[in-house]
């Protein structure tokens, strides 16, 4: 009788621990769903971190947003973590948003944003406060440098400021500190670049040098006029002094403009200030073409350009430039030839000592000879490929010693490495001679283990030369089959043990045919021979590891151990009765019920009622109906909140009409208050098949009026129908309203072109897009209606805009490169007589100065993955495991800042993705070590021991810290009966094969001894 009423005790207990476990997939995906919403949330909320604040014009600082930056990256790794190892089946789908998100949140708004002030914080605004206070101090030569480096940033630099996604933040940004920036640098270039000639002048006449002094300072005469006043920039009125001092040692008379503008006196009339005579006009042509000549001429001829020459040859070219028609023409065509010669020179030069330098950086950077090794080859051969590359000009500024010596060490490098390759090989052959099936199991799979780790450290080409390679697969094969075998051998498969059973027997019966097994050990008082001794009611489980030796019939040995448990005999409903009283136990108090404990609360019901009358005396289930009830009303609550949800949303849709002006609005807002629910409102929706459709109609109408723009309705000309070119650009079905046009540009639906001579009609024309179910959609397009024409002044007036329109040299940046290059193709198909009307200086310099942006671009995209290079080169086994953790999380975090460009030139990537994947590896591994699989903990148990049981061979646990009290060594010291509890987190380090070390944190429960 009593062992009847003990199986269906057992029977309810396992049916308990049943439901508790197909429960897990229920909490895991519940688990997952909130870690996935949690960081879709954070990710949003980082780019409205920095983009909401601006709306109100307030920038955020970095250091604000790190937080958000540090949680929102943490979340959605947790969340991509989890994701990847769940069982979802639209796993693929999940990640490709998280990864979406992340993408156009973090990677391109807030960490690109955090980089663009940081920048601003570290470069604009310190130089902007020098310039400052070089200002308040009258300090000259502090403002020279200032404007130099503030001018370096500009032309280089401020690129960053464009990276990131957010209009609003982007504008505030650049308003506030690269607009301040550009008006200084506007302000200060005369007053420098006047200053610098004044100082070089001063040096020649120091050096006696008074002709050579005057020439200098006849250049800045064309500049005097751009000077700004005292009142806008009180250091001019210095500056001028120094002018007339200057010039008056060098014998020149200058007359610099007043520092203050000078009051009319009551003598005076309007024309006598006003008017000069022929004369003085032409004295003023002469002098100013004189100045420009003396510019000029004062270049060095082409073949003794320099690169450091470029200031002077531009402010040669920007004051020939300024010139008038007039004074023009005083300028003989030899001067002029001399000029362009020397930009071309100057251009010639940048080029050769720009490709000559990028050689030059590439053998500096190779090692000393001492340090060469096989692995610098590469590295080796990029410099001479490079420098053959050059051509004869560039090589004679190349010094390549450093160059060839590195070539030679390289050589012997080569002939050291394959000695040294031939020697390691050698050393595995002789492991692998070593490996004898003949041997202890223990020795034989020491000897394995040490073969295979010594050929794995082998190169690929010292791997080549181990000529007994395939005795060692063969080997390791056949102890993976044996050991997939003993693997079978678990405590769970071995199943209860009783008095009197055979455990070999039992052993045997789980392997495969030709396999046998021998007991190499066992717990003491547990075996009588091969049968069970089960200790008497009362007494303690006997707890212990029983050592098999399994056996394949090739003679490979595998010992395997298993920690097994054998329960005395029992004549009581002891069991199953404590099981449901910990199942009850565990329950949260009625004020901490969630949904996620529904499973969780129905275990522990169905356990209770699966008792007998008798076992159910015994339990008090007053925290389970507790829980239960609370958990009703946990339901009711959450269902009437998501009906209250999804209503909402249902109004939204409901609102959405194609008649509305507001028609997008609604729809936006419907479709971004949906996105917000969770899974479980989205489905209360029970209009969302509008929804979707008003979106699929809204994109398919979008789309087709896109088609609308100024290039393919083409060019206009007088009685053109505009609304039947734009109809044609559209499918059937859809209908086209032109709802306003610019004054002047229409008559009806006809286009009215403007006479020759007159402007063009410039302007935006609405138009609205109809589809057949009645959706609409307003498209502006800006079109260009151009005078009739003769002539060839359409298209000379088209180049000279595209001209106008680009930047000035110091503001070229990568992204102008396509309006560059329209600009000359534009040019280029003019004819002859077109082009001798357009004047391409501009053009021509900002193509150079897109060159050098393209180079700088170049060498930071290096820099930024030398930095990450040698965070990767900083990861090391050997510190650590907190060291080593934090070192690989800063290595992979800056990897993902990175652009592609910039990942592309990471040379060591391999070696991070190696280390994550160990470190992952090592990580799921030390998940194992939970409370749950420790187990219950009773005095004299080795907790150690415990730990290391649950992992996989070549794994080692060490205890870092416990609780007080807790251990006597590495033994469970437990409380006494009447004693509390000792709780408290054990942090276990555990350590891999390879070196790779965690720590791992468990919270352990240490009951008290019960009472007799």
């Amino acid at each position: 009788m009593n062992k009847e009423r003990l199986k269906k005790s057992v029977v309810a207990a396992v049916i308990a621990t049943s439901l508790l476990t197909s429960s897990n997939v229920s909490f895991a995906n519940n688990s997952i769903q909130e870690t996935i919403d949690r960081a879709k949330i954070d990710m949003k909320n980082a780019a409205y971190a920095y983009v909401k604040p601006a709306e109100n014009r307030r920038i955020v600082s970095s250091e604000e947003l790190y937080r958000v930056l540090n949680l929102a990256k943490e979340n959605y790794q947790n969340a991509r973590s989890l994701v990847i190892k769940s069982e979802l089946s639209n796993k693929e789908a999940v990640l490709k948003e998280l990864d979406t998100l992340y993408n156009e949140r973090l990677t391109k708004g807030l960490i690109p944003y955090i980089d663009a002030f940081n920048y601003v914080d570290k470069y604009l605004n310190p130089i902007m406060a020098e310039i400052k206070q070089a200002e308040s101090e009258q300090d000259w030569p502090a403002l020279e440098q200032a404007y130099h480096k503030l001018s370096v940033q500009l032309n280089t630099r401020t690129d960053i400021l464009y990276r990131f996604t957010g209009k609003v933040s982007r504008d505030l940004l650049l308003e506030q500190y690269k607009k301040p920036a550009n008006l200084k640098r506007d302000q200060l270039i005369v007053p420098v670049t006047i200053y610098m000639k004044v100082k070089e002048a001063e040096t020649l006449m120091a050096l006696g040098k008074k002709e050579e002094a005057s020439k200098t300072l006849e250049t800045i005469i064309p500049l005097l006029e751009n000077l700004p006043t005292a009142k806008v920039f009180p250091m001019i009125v210095e500056l001028i002094k120094e002018i007339e001092i200057v010039s008056k040692a060098a014998g020149l008379v200058i007359f610099p403009p007043a520092p203050h503008p000078s009051p009319i006196t009551s003598g005076s009339s309007k024309k006598d200030k006003n008017n000069t005579n022929a004369d003085e006009r032409a004295a003023a042509n002469k002098a100013a073409a004189r100045a420009v000549i003396a510019l000029i001429n004062a270049l060095p001829i082409p073949s003794n350009v320099r690169v450091s020459d470029g200031v002077a040859i531009e402010a040669a070219r920007a004051a020939y430039d300024k010139l008038t028609t007039v004074q023009k023409a005083m300028v003989d065509n030899t001067v002029i030839t001399r000029l362009k010669e020397a930009e071309k020179a100057f251009k010639a030069g940048v080029v050769n000592e720009q490709a000559a330098k990028v050689v030059i950086n590439l053998i500096e950077s190779l090692p000393a000879a001492v340090d060469v090794t096989v692995e610098d080859e590469e590295q080796i051969k990029e410099a001479r490929t490079s420098y053959e590359g050059l051509t004869d000009v560039q090589k004679a500024m190349v010094d390549i010693t450093s160059l060839i010596t590195a070539e030679k060490a390289l050589e012997e490098a080569k002939i050291s490495t394959a000695v040294k390759d031939k020697a390691k090989a050698q050393e595995v052959i002789i492991l692998i001679e070593g490996i004898q099936k003949s041997n202890t199991a223990i020795k034989y799979k020491q000897a394995l283990e040490a073969a295979k780790t010594a050929y794995e450290s082998l190169t690929e080409t010292q791997q080549a030369l181990v000529t007994n390679f395939e005795k060692l697969k063969n080997e390791l094969a056949d102890f993976a089959a044996v050991e997939t075998e003993a693997s079978k051998l678990t405590a769970e498969a071995i199943g209860v043990l009783v008095e009197g059973d055979n455990l070999v027997k039992r052993a045997k019966a789980l392997l495969e045919d030709g396999y046998t097994v021998t007991i190499l050990t066992s717990q003491a008082g547990m075996l009588n021979g091969k049968l069970i001794v089960q200790p008497k009611a009362g007494e303690k489980a006997n707890i212990g590891t029983v050592e098999f030796q399994v056996k394949s019939a090739n003679g490979t040995k595998i010992e395997r151990s298993v920690v097994l448990t054998v329960e005395p005999k029992d004549d009581s409903n002891k069991l199953a009765v404590e099981a449901v009283k910990s199942l009850i136990a565990a329950l949260p108090k009625a004020k901490e019920v969630t949904l996620k404990h529904e499973i969780q609360i129905q275990a522990a019901r169905a356990a209770y009622e699966g008792l007998t009358d008798v076992q159910k005396a015994l339990v008090k289930i007053t925290a389970l109906t507790n829980a239960e009830k609370a958990l009703e009303v946990v339901k009711t609550k959450a269902a009437k909140q998501d009906k209250a949800k999804a209503q909402e949303v249902i109004k939204l849709i409901e609102a959405i009409k194609k008649n509305n002006s507001k028609y997008k609005e609604a729809l936006e807002a419907a479709k971004t208050a949906y996105e917000s629910l969770t899974e479980t409102q989205q489905a209360l929706v029970t209009n969302f098949e509008k929804l979707k459709n008003e979106l699929a109609d809204f994109a398919a109408v979008e789309a087709e009026a896109s088609k609308l723009t100024a290039e393919a309705i083409g060019v206009l000309v007088e009685g053109d129908n505009l609304l039947k070119r734009a109809t044609a650009l559209l499918e059937d079905g859809y209908t086209v309203t032109i709802l306003t046009s610019p004054a002047g540009m229409l008559n009806g639906k006809l286009i009215v072109q403007p006479k020759v001579g007159e402007k063009a009609n410039i302007g935006t024309v609405e138009f609205q897009v109809k589809s057949a179910n009645g959706t609409k959609i307003d498209r502006s397009v800006v079109l260009i209606v151009e005078p009739k024409d003769d002539s060839s002044k359409l298209a000379v007036d088209a180049v000279k805009s595209l001209i106008a329109a680009l930047p000035t040299a110091k503001e070229v940046t990568l992204k102008h490169e396509i309006q560059i290059q329209v600009a000359r193709a534009a040019y280029e198909g003019l004819t002859d007589v077109q082009k001798a009307l357009v004047k391409i200086t501009a053009l021509t310099n900002a193509e150079k100065a897109l060159e050098e942006a393209k180079i700088k671009a170049a060498a930071e995209d290096k820099k930024k993955a030398q930095e990450v290079i040698k965070l990767i080169e900083g990861i090391q086994k050997s510190n650590n495991a907190v060291k080593y953790k934090e070192a690989l999380e800063a290595a992979k975090t800056a990897y993902e800042s990175l652009t592609e460009t910039q990942q592309a030139l990471v040379t060591n990537f391999e070696k991070l993705k190696n280390e994550l994947a160990d470190f992952a590896v090592v990580e799921a591994e030390a998940s194992k070590l939970t409370a749950e699989a420790i187990g219950v903990l009773v005095e004299g148990d080795n907790l150690l021991k415990r730990a290391t049981a649950l992992l996989e061979d070549g794994y080692t646990v060490t205890i870092l810290t416990s609780p007080a009290g807790m251990l006597n060594g590495k033994l469970i010291v437990q409380p006494k009966a009447g004693e509390k509890a000792i709780i408290g987190t054990v942090v276990f380090l555990v350590k891999s094969a390879n070196g790779m070390k965690i720590e791992h944190s468990v919270v352990l429960i240490v009951e008290p001894k019960e009472g007799k």
